[in-house]
């Protein structure tokens, strides 16, 4: 199923179970994503602040999302790939691992277990 909508603009999405959800051509000043159990985000675009929450054994890739900051908390098994400009906040709990595709100058981390953040950006 497509379901297309527009020129709107969207607070959250949530994603429990299992899920996809593919979020084209973005253009938004904030996003707030949640997922729980095996879900998978793909999505493109400009998101200025975006939050990720995640939990369970989920996937979101923010990589060609241009934006300021991003946020990012995990618990699990998960995999987020994000490309934010300024700054960085990553919480892992459990070995989720974040793939960073810029070098953002403010990068604040706190891993527990064996969690991992690789750079691939420019810069890395």
């Amino acid at each position: 199923m497509v379901i297309t909508l527009p020129g709107r603009h969207f607070e959250k999405f949530v994603l429990t179970g299992t899920g996809k959800l593919n979020l084209d051509r973005l253009d938004q000043p904030r996003l707030q994503i949640k997922m729980a159990g095996v879900a998978t985000i793909t999505a493109n675009g400009k998101v200025d602040d975006l939050r990720i929450d995640m939990a369970g054994v989920s996937k979101a890739d923010f990589a060609q999302v241009t934006g300021r900051k991003v946020k990012v908390q995990m618990a699990g098994v998960n995999s987020a790939h994000i490309a934010p400009s300024a700054e960085v906040d990553v919480s892992i709990a459990g070995p989720s691992e974040v793939t960073l595709h810029s070098n953002p100058p403010k990068l604040d981390t706190q891993i527990m277990g064996q969690g991992r953040i690789h750079k691939v950006g420019s810069g890395s």
